[in-house]
């Protein structure tokens, strides 16, 4: 495979990411839009009120991260992915959005990152393979500890959250902590993987690309949302994200 860096100066390379990344997101929304609207018509912000200029700058934003932070092709796409974790558990959790709408969301949102990023500026990853047993041990940890965090979450202060700074809430009813844990599997997977590949470095990467991904796309995205509850949800996953990151360094990880 031929890849495109060869022929873009490194200053283009940003830029091009960009523009191809935005491009290609709009054609797959696109192309996916008769299954999505259905179930987030009623959610999503309508896009002509959407300032376009803000949806640039959000890429912008998490494409100079990514960039600038190092990130490998895999390292980008896990953390795209759990960039947008908290947005889809919103939505499955408080607007009763079905899982495989989800699993769509999150295969159009990661490939707009990483398809750009193989085409145009590809960087492997230097971390040698990681032992099968050790991972899944650490990815169920991990998912243990984000879902017993939103579990309590749920039992406490997020019910008030979301009915206060949210509108059309469908459900406040906690998800059964079984639930949870199969379903945060690989959120899990993919936050283990980057502590153990970068430690703490991937984690400050991965913290500052989630505060902004997740603050925009939901303030961007969510009808009815206003600031407060948006950064209220930003942060508190940014701490649990800390506490699991912790807690995996303390058992050795």
């Amino acid at each position: 495979m031929a890849y495109l860096e060869s022929g873009i100066s490194r200053r283009f390379r940003s830029p091009a990411i960009i523009s191809f990344s935005l491009l290609l997101s709009a054609f797959l929304y696109a192309v996916a839009a008769p299954a999505l609207r259905p179930l987030l018509g009623a959610i999503a912000r309508p896009a002509a009120v959407v300032p376009w200029q803000m949806v640039v700058l959000l890429r912008t934003a998490e494409v100079y991260i990514i960039s600038y932070t190092g990130q490998s092709l895999n390292e980008a796409a896990l953390t795209a992915f759990l960039a947008r974790v908290p947005i889809l558990h919103l939505l499955n959790a408080s607007f009763s959005i079905p899982a495989y709408a989800l699993v769509l969301v999150s295969a159009i949102d990661v490939s707009s990152i990483f398809i750009p990023f193989w085409l145009i500026r590809h960087v492997r990853s230097q971390c040698p393979p990681q032992d099968k047993v050790f991972s899944g041990l650490y990815t169920a940890l991990s998912a243990t500890i984000l879902s017993i965090a939103i579990y309590v979450g749920s039992k406490t202060w997020y019910p008030h959250l979301v009915l206060t700074h949210f509108d059309g809430i469908r459900s406040v009813v906690p998800i059964p902590l079984p639930l949870l844990v199969v379903g945060l599997l690989p959120a899990g997977w993919a936050l283990q993987e980057i502590f153990t590949i970068r430690g703490s470095k991937g984690l400050a990467s991965l913290l500052a690309q989630m505060i902004v991904v997740a603050t925009g796309n939901i303030w961007l995205s969510v009808r009815g949302a206003d600031l407060a509850g948006v950064i209220g949800i930003s942060g508190a996953w940014a701490m649990q994200i800390l506490i699991t990151a912790a807690i995996l360094k303390w058992v050795g990880v």
